[in-house]
């Protein structure tokens, strides 16, 4: 990829690496083998890890209130 663009492979890894990392481009980057897998997320993963995360923020406020309680 960083050839086909006629850039180097570490400015290719630093420029994508911050789109992958804030979540704008899903994709993996392996530098061992040197390629850039994408990953398309369905909808029912994304419906899967907004659970998750909206379970895992109600059990926190439930811990933080029943320190409360207990004191």
């Amino acid at each position: 990829m960083a050839r086909t663009f006629g850039v180097s492979a570490g400015f290719l890894d630093a420029e994508l690496s911050r789109f992958i990392a804030s979540g704008r481009i899903p994709a993996k980057i392996d530098a061992v083998s040197g390629i850039v897998e994408t990953s398309r997320p369905d909808s029912k993963n994304a419906q899967y890890l907004q659970v998750l995360k909206q379970g895992d923020a109600l059990l926190n406020k439930v811990q933080k209130l029943s320190r409360v309680v207990a004191v």
